[in-house]
């Protein structure tokens, strides 16, 4: 699962599996418009953790077995 907490206005801090990095608000808004929105609620309440919601695809091989039945 991946958090982010802000650090200041212009710095979040990214923990994923266990990695600690920090990382500029400028590079993560540029990412997607799902991390943009969780940095933006990240910035609001700085020292909160927020949770960025997974990405809930399966898996390829799944999807082929699934068009072949």
């Amino acid at each position: 699962m991946t958090t982010l907490v802000a650090v200041s206005q212009t710095e979040i801090i990214v923990k994923n599996n266990g990695r600690v990095v920090r990382v500029p608000v400028a590079n993560l808004i540029k990412v997607d418009e799902t991390i943009a929105s969780c940095v933006r609620t990240a910035v609001q309440f700085i020292g909160e953790e927020v949770k960025v919601p997974g990405d809930n695809r399966k898996p390829r091989h799944a999807r082929v077995h699934g068009l072949l039945q």
